[in-house]
């Protein structure tokens, strides 16, 4: 059998790609899947989850649900899936009340089957709102917001919905969701407490439903300021961070809480000051469950994004570094030439920053990446491409043996390609999966990314990416394909 090559296969045309609600993988969990509603030729749709074959090369397929309503390829659908559990939530028009959508739920395992049921039918939002969490026991928690319940929850019993007391703040105003797969995690917030704004962590289990709120941020660190960024490290312990500014202005303080075993400890300051001031752009966090983290941000005015900064906590100690420069980065006189950033950590702690831009205002975006290296020399940053083509999307995951891997799509506009670098002997190797498509990926901002790309077996990865654009219809071109290596 050959081995280190990639094997791809088109799984179907007319599928909708979900991204899983689950929104951590602890390391050492159960191998992470890709997800996918596949239309029928009734037009019906069935939920579809794929891994890499045990044996052959290729993709195994699963259903997990058949028969789902056409609505339910939305592109705002999510999935939530568990053990032999699995958890959908779509939105569907209103036709008695245009200005309301309606919400619908449908849960399936062994022997049981909710059927759909619905949640609401004045729904303000995208189903991508909706809050979930689901265990390998298939006990479940649904959390959303319609006019007079900020913050409905309820749970699919019996073929029918039981609500339970709203849990309060609205459901609108969660900055992040971190739940694993075992369906434990946490919800955190920025809500208003006495004519303050503050941020709050809630814990939020399929099982025991949303826990009481905890102040995140530091108040004797200055005025808070958005984003709040937040990275899991296990059902129980995540770091976050508040971006707030000190009273004379000219210090920022990036405010650390870590959560250890559901008890939150003492406040920590990365401070910053001069030309590691974070602009409030770009700011973005990865840990890990020895301890150890990375904090990388972007400085230079409201405007334009003029460097990248990065501060790493010790595993030992628990102390933050110094701030310090990764790479500057190209610049235009009024304008950002930055178009994203990644940060992430493998199983050993080796930490990864991947970003997007451009080195002027009418150049083509390009992925790059630093990675840190045991002595503690950051290389990079390394620039990857194809001749006339610019990033569209891009993701990167560490294998089972902490070798990262960078995904991007690519297009010039009339043709795309998608693209894998892997960091291998102490450099990058990149392969082009696909070239030439003749139907571009759609880049409108809101559409949901249909790019995935997750680890595999010990030393591979699974990559799922739609071709195409626009809902899932096969009289528009699309097609969906999976790839594995190993």
């Amino acid at each position: 059998m050959s081995t280190n090559t990639w094997q791809m296969q088109q799984v179907s045309g007319a599928v909708q790609p979900l991204v899983p609600a689950n929104t951590y993988q602890p390391i050492g969990g159960d191998a992470p899947y890709a997800l996918w509603v596949e239309r029928q030729a009734d037009g019906s749709g069935t939920l579809m989850r794929g891994v890499a074959a045990s044996g052959a090369r290729g993709v195994s397929a699963t259903a997990l649900m058949r028969g789902l309503p056409p609505q339910a390829l939305g592109s705002t659908t999510i999935a939530v899936q568990a053990g032999d559990w699995a958890l959908l939530v779509w939105e569907a028009g209103n036709e008695v009340d245009v200005f309301y959508n309606r919400l619908f739920a449908r849960l399936v395992g062994p022997g049981s089957d909710s059927g759909v049921i619905e949640l609401t039918n004045h729904f303000e939002g995208a189903a991508w709102d909706v809050r979930a969490a689901l265990d390998v026991n298939g006990r479940h928690l649904l959390v959303w917001d319609e006019p007079g319940h900020r913050g409905a929850q309820g749970r699919l019993v019996n073929q029918a919905l039981v609500r339970e007391p709203d849990v309060g703040e609205s459901v609108a105003s969660v900055q992040r969701l971190l739940v694993g797969p075992d369906g434990q995690g946490w919800l955190l917030q920025g809500v208003i407490r006495n004519d303050e704004p503050v941020q709050e962590v809630r814990r939020f289990t399929a099982a025991e439903g949303v826990g009481s709120p905890m102040r995140l941020d530091d108040p004797a660190a200055g005025p808070l300021f958005v984003p709040l960024v937040a990275s899991a490290e296990g059902p129980t312990t995540f770091t976050a961070v508040s971006m707030q500014q000190h009273a004379n202005d000219t210090h920022v303080c990036l405010a650390v809480r870590r959560m250890v075993a559901g008890r939150l400890q003492s406040p920590t300051c990365v401070n910053t000051s001069g030309n590691s001031l974070p602009n409030r752009n770009w700011l973005s966090l990865a840990s890990h469950p020895n301890g150890a983290a990375v904090l990388v941000w972007s400085v230079g005015d409201e405007r334009r994004d003029l460097g990248l900064y990065a501060s790493r906590r010790a595993t030992a100690s628990g102390e933050w570094s110094a701030p310090a420069l990764l790479t500057t980065l190209p610049s235009d006189p009024l304008f950002s030439l930055l178009c994203g950033l990644k940060t992430g950590m493998s199983a050993d702690g080796q930490p990864l920053v991947v970003y997007c831009a451009s080195d002027s205002l009418l150049a083509r975006r390009t992925t790059r990446a630093m990675t840190q290296l045991a002595s503690g020399v950051w290389m990079g940053p390394t620039e990857w491409g194809l001749p006339g083509m610019q990033t569209n999307e891009m993701r990167f995951a560490f294998n089972g043996q902490g070798v990262p891997g960078i995904m991007q799509t690519l297009t010039d506009g009339r043709v795309a390609a998608v693209m894998m670098s892997t960091w291998r002997a102490q450099g990058w190797q990149s392969t082009t999966l696909r070239y030439g498509i003749q139907q571009p990926f759609s880049s409108l901002g809101y559409v949901k990314p249909s790019l995935s790309l997750v680890p595999q077996g010990s030393g591979g990865w699974l990559a799922a990416w739609k071709e195409g654009q626009g809902p899932a219809q096969p009289d528009l071109g699309e097609t969906y394909w999976l790839s594995e290596f190993r």
